[in-house]
């Protein structure tokens, strides 16, 4: 399994060991050549409840914890 990387910010931390990452992507349009924002939502697992909101983390991809847990809290960047 390779494993992915990803920085993000954190949106929500009101579960118990659970926070709500949100990173946002962007990409051209091909046919009207417009710049497209988008935020995309990961359900990270955060053992020791550590981050808060607007922290920049790092999370990685694992096996699933629960239905939507799939990725886990490697470090927080900035707080």
């Amino acid at each position: 399994m390779i494993n992915k990387d990803i920085i993000g910010i954190v949106i929500s931390n009101r579960a118990d060991k659970t926070i709500l990452v949100a990173k946002q992507e962007e990409y051209e349009n091909t046919k009207y050549l417009k710049k497209i924002k988008r935020l995309k939502y990961y359900v990270v697992h955060d053992k020791y409840n550590m981050a808060y909101i607007e922290d920049i983390v790092v999370i990685e991809k694992c096996n699933p914890i629960s239905r939507n847990k799939k990725w886990i809290l490697k470090k927080i960047i900035n707080y």
